[in-house]
């Protein structure tokens, strides 16, 4: 019996394996150039090219149902989807409801392939599909030649030089069409990657406009790209995800009907490849060696991650939603530069409206005006600077006027924002906000530090102010023998980068930072006598995150100039992603001990500890000589709490049991023969 049941485990789990084989990149199974038979939808294979060269996947003319094809170059890591994202080639319907992809695949590199349906309209039945190699690249392979291929291996005496009229280009457009017949409406729940990547500028639910981007090659030329690595100047691989994004891809744009720019810009090209050929070409280029051969085209669908405009924070009316491709007119890998300009974008003209409840909605406009830049270029790159001259050289926050901005700007900012010095014009208005803080002096910080050519940091006006975080500030001590308030700082869920705010009762005349100097080593920034501080690290040290109150910076005081010291105002507090945080001050302001009704009285002083205090009361007397001191309590509305006759030395403290006070503010005074002294005290229990 035991054998039995042994050889029937045995058994199925070679029946399982078997069945479960194919059924992930994980376990693919393994082909050679050839003709299968995938047993169902979404099973998956692995391919390892022996020789370099094209290949061609296909189901065309061998399944009537409607197939997909995808080729990953990785699978750890790898989330499936519906769409072309991660593939290194993709297809829906080349041929008719079948699909095909053709492109160079590199020896030596294992590739998982995917074969799929579309929608399940294949109903788990089986798809017939053939793994082709197509051969070796043949072209011109003098990289001197004007037609130079870089692919090619095989040279086949077409080279061709400059000035030769035959020298071929590439001419890259955006097809109007598919932009226009893809708009629609949506919402999208931000990321973190989604705002640092430029694709949201803010963060919870946001409005969006969704559309596709289908970029073709006109030219009789290929589009070379090339592999994305760090040598290859055409790639950034500075953002979250930490995936290359072809820099100049293309470029998302509004403008209002002035022509001026709306700041919500998005630049994408996280991968370019052949996903159509239309015109006439032969695909050959995906996300493992980007370009777009002529005769091809590229498409970004309106369901993809990243494919739209953030319209959250625009106004009503009238917008030129505009698409760039190769917005920045750069020359491909292999330096050929594109035929014409004049056609590298594509534009509509959209209605945006909200109803009572400010959702918000768009139609199309018809017979909107073209925007032209300040050349006169129609939906050109040309911009007038913060001082409103055309392509002018004026920089935003260039403190010393030297044309560039570092970080000797950012600490120039706050010095003139502590001295009051700081011009309020859009040149230093750094996110268009129409105020001058702390936030833009770190946005200059973020440029000089953080510039790269994706949604660059230094692409005026920027910023973000993140409603999810809250950064709280309390008084969390005092010491009014040395003169000085502690502040606290709660930072539950986000470091912070920088900070200002301003207190009131004290004239500040100096500032030490409590912060850990291994996290967040820096020097407050004030003004003496002033009432303001400004706390910022210029190397990007970060205040560690706190659930509770945590040390952040000592004032010290000579001047106490009202009955209460508080924490007046928090101008902004940055987080380590250069993003402003919503603010909140917490806890109370103290009572003075020196505040009193009348004048200081050097004969009769008096100090009250604690201030506030919950059920015991200290004070301390100092007179000039022995005798009696007649005291009395008041509470808020002047009446009469408690009196007391003290008969004792010239140094002496009394303590008052006020557990029988209700909360609130009273005042103590204290008559004496050379003369009177009353100060406030607060009870809270």
């Amino acid at each position: 019996m035991r054998r039995t049941v042994l050889l029937f485990l045995m058994l199925f789990s070679a029946a399982y394996g078997a069945m479960a084989q194919g059924t992930s990149c994980s376990n693919a199974t393994p082909v050679t150039p050839g003709s299968y038979t995938a047993p169902q939808p979404n099973s998956w294979y692995t391919f390892v090219p022996t020789q370099p060269g094209i290949y061609r996947i296909y189901t065309c003319q061998q399944s009537s149902c409607d197939t997909k094809i995808y080729v990953y170059d990785y699978c750890v890591g790898l989330n499936p989807t519906e769409n072309n994202l991660a593939t290194v080639l993709y297809n829906d319907d080349a041929c008719s409801l079948q699909s095909e992809v053709q492109g160079i695949l590199q020896p030596g590199t294992t590739y998982y392939i995917r074969i799929d349906d579309y929608n399940n309209q294949c109903n788990g039945q089986t798809i017939n599909w053939t793994l082709q190699y197509i051969g070796q690249i043949s072209g011109c392979t003098d990289p001197n030649a004007c037609n130079y291929n870089p692919e090619a291996t095989i040279d086949n005496g077409s080279c061709v030089y400059a000035p030769s009229p035959l020298c071929p280009t590439p001419d890259l457009t955006v097809v109007q069409s598919a932009m226009e017949s893809s708009l629609s409406m949506d919402t999208r729940n931000a990321d973190q990657c989604s705002v640092e990547e430029g694709c949201l500028n803010g963060y919870g639910l946001r409005d969006i406009i969704r559309f596709t981007t289908h970029i073709k090659n006109v030219g009789n030329a290929d589009y070379y790209i090339g592999q994305a690595n760090p040598s290859n100047p055409q790639f950034d691989y500075v953002n979250c995800h930490q995936h290359a994004h072809y820099v100049g891809y293309a470029k998302y744009e509004l403008y209002d009907l002035n022509g001026n720019e709306i700041p919500i810009g998005f630049k994408n090209g996280f991968c370019v490849m052949d996903l159509e050929c239309s015109g006439g070409g032969s695909s050959q280029y995906g996300c493992g060696n980007m370009g777009i051969s002529h005769g091809c085209g590229d498409i970004y669908g309106a369901g993809l991650d990243c494919q739209w405009v953030d319209i959250t924070d625009v106004d009503t009316g009238t917008y030129h939603l505009v698409v760039k491709v190769n917005w920045d007119h750069s020359p491909d890998y292999t330096g050929k530069y594109e035929t014409t300009y004049d056609n590298n974008f594509a534009s509509v003209c959209i209605r945006l409206a909200r109803d009572a409840q400010g959702i918000p909605s768009f139609s199309l406009v018809q017979g909107c005006t073209p925007v032209v830049d300040c050349m006169g270029v129609q939906f050109g790159n040309a911009q007038t600077d913060c001082n409103g001259v055309c392509n002018g050289t004026a920089v935003r926050g260039d403190m010393n006027s030297d044309l560039a901005l570092d970080q000797s700007d950012a600490s120039l900012y706050n010095q003139n924002l502590i001295s009051g010095n700081l011009q309020q014009v859009i040149c230093n208005d750094m996110d268009a906000d129409g105020t001058w803080t702390v936030h833009d002096a770190a946005l200059i910080n973020n440029c000089s530090l953080n510039e790269h050519p994706i949604n660059n940091p230094c692409d005026w006006p920027f910023g973000i102010t993140n409603n999810q975080q809250t950064s709280e500030l309390s008084i969390i001590g005092y010491n009014w023998n040395q003169q000085y308030i502690d502040i606290g700082i709660k930072n539950a869920t986000h470091s912070v980068l920088a900070y200002q705010f301003r207190v009131s009762g004290i004239e500040i005349q100096s500032a030490q930072n409590l912060a850990n100097p291994l996290q967040y080593n820096i020097t407050p920034q004030f003004q003496v006598n002033g009432t303001e501080v400004i706390g910022m690290s210029y190397q990007e040290m970060k205040l560690d995150t706190s659930a509770v109150l945590q040390p952040l910076v000592r004032l010290f005081f000579n001047n106490i100039t009202a009955e209460q010291i508080c924490i007046d105002t928090i101008v902004d507090i940055v987080n380590s992603k250069y993003e402003a945080t919503l603010k909140n001050i917490t806890g109370n302001c103290l009572i003075s001990p020196y505040a009193s009704v009348t004048e200081y009285n050097k004969a009769l002083q008096a100090e009250i500890f604690p201030n506030p205090a919950s059920d015991l009361l200290n004070i301390k007397v100092s007179a000039v000589q022995a005798g009696e001191i007649r005291m009395r309590i008041l509470d808020v509305s002047g009446r009469v709490v408690r009196t007391a006759v003290w008969n004792g030395s010239a140094e002496h403290t009394e303590t008052l049991n006020i557990q029988s006070f209700a909360d609130g503010l009273y005042t103590l005074e204290l008559d004496f023969d050379g003369g009177k002294v009353a100060k406030k005290f607060l009870v809270k229990k």
